[in-house]
């Protein structure tokens, strides 16, 4: 019966070691969430910073050909 249940322990130790991180990581997104979207910009082509580079990249993965349109970024707690 231990040996069954050793690898169930173990996992358990795991997640006990990964809380504090976890924990850290879900108050930043909370901030994060706090703080609401971008303002929308006038053009596509401006730039976020005056000096500083054009609007962000998008992430291509998946991006079927002619399809131009972007989902805004957007965080989320589910705890």
């Amino acid at each position: 019966m231990i040996q069954q249940l050793q690898p169930r322990a173990d996992l358990l130790q795991d997640i006990a070691r990964q809380r504090p991180p976890l924990a850290t990581l879900l108050a930043t997104l909370e901030e994060a969430e706090e703080l609401g979207p971008l303002p929308a910009s006038h053009s596509h082509g401006a730039q976020l910073l005056p000096d500083g580079p054009g609007p962000p990249l998008s992430n291509n993965v998946g991006k079927e050909e002619g399809q131009d349109h972007q989902q805004p970024a957007v965080f989320g707690t589910t705890v």
